[in-house]
């Protein structure tokens, strides 16, 4: 039978391990028991802290080579080559003289219009509304701390307590 025998055998005693494995012992299979007894036992414990060092290890040595790539690459690469650092061989600029005239005209068109504001007729009225409001509150502030000479009252004009009971 050779090969296939082999093969025959290995799968009739995976099956019946399989169905041996779910038979109940109170109220977990046999599988849950092996399960348990696999996971949580002192054997196991340092190959899972082998298994976490060796994770920890290749995720490690995995960012060092790409940075370290990335680095040699970039430096590889020329500064006007690099990504966000590329420049086009022309540029549009304007001249000097081109600025001033603009410059001088936004002036000339802000002077205009600062002068017809000023002579406008809703420019002075406003002007005339606020100085007459401020003049009316000056006129009704009292000075409270300046008492006229006339309206002190001397110990000879206070009433008495005898003419006052009278």
């Amino acid at each position: 039978m050779g090969p296939f025998g082999f093969f025959l055998r290995s799968f009739i005693f995976t099956i019946l391990l399989v169905l041996c494995l779910q038979i109940r012992w109170g109220q977990d299979s046999l599988e849950d028991l092996t399960m348990n007894l696999l996971t949580s036992s002192a054997v196991v414990a340092p190959i899972n802290q082998s298994a976490q060092g060796a994770v920890r290890f290749v995720r490690n040595m995995w960012s060092k080579a790409n940075r370290s790539f990335d680095t040699h690459f970039s430096r590889a690469l020329q500064e006007e080559n690099r990504p966000g650092s590329r420049h086009l061989a022309f540029s549009i600029e304007r001249s000097e003289t081109a600025v001033k005239q603009k410059a001088e005209g936004v002036g000339e068109a802000a002077r205009r219009a600062y002068e017809e504001a000023k002579e406008s007729s809703a420019f002075q009225k406003f002007k005339d509304t606020a100085r007459s409001a401020s003049n009316r509150i000056r006129s009704q502030f009292i000075d409270e701390t300046k008492v006229p000479e006339e309206t002190k009252a001397t110990s000879a004009q206070l009433p008495t307590r005898q003419s006052r009971d009278e």
